[in-house]
């Protein structure tokens, strides 16, 4: 169950209009390496420290293949790429690797997780 409380924003182009109230989903805690390679062990015949030591090794190679312009696909799950914030040039010769001002990683889910998130149900927390 997704609790979520309403937090009232103002557009700040339109400072006269009044408050919208809008949904804010609380977090109800964080899942670390050990916890989710705790609850795979569960669920398989693997070791929690064998488990953990996938998923660590997963991290550690994730900036590698990112930063070598690959995509990760990890199935169901989803797809990871990095994708560019640069300044806008009005010609392309005006443009230099400086213009790069930083990268983001995108996620994409995949469709079964989208699914099974789609089924999610609400509760508003007081």
């Amino acid at each position: 169950m997704l609790k979520y409380k309403l937090l009232g924003k103002r557009n700040p182009r339109q400072p006269a209009e009044p408050v919208k109230y809008y949904a804010c989903l609380i977090t109800s805690g964080k899942k670390d390496l050990q916890h989710i390679a705790s609850d795979i062990a569960e669920r398989s015949s693997l070791s929690r420290g064998d488990v953990y030591s996938v998923l660590e090794h997963l991290v550690d190679l994730f900036p590698q293949y990112l930063t070598d312009g690959q995509t990760i696909s990890l199935g169901h799950l989803g797809n990871f790429r990095l994708s560019a914030q640069s300044a806008g040039k009005q010609h392309p010769d005006d443009f230099t690797v400086h213009d790069i001002k930083g990268l983001r990683i995108l996620f994409k889910p995949g469709k079964q997780l989208q699914h099974e998130v789609k089924k999610a149900k609400f509760s508003r927390s007081l």
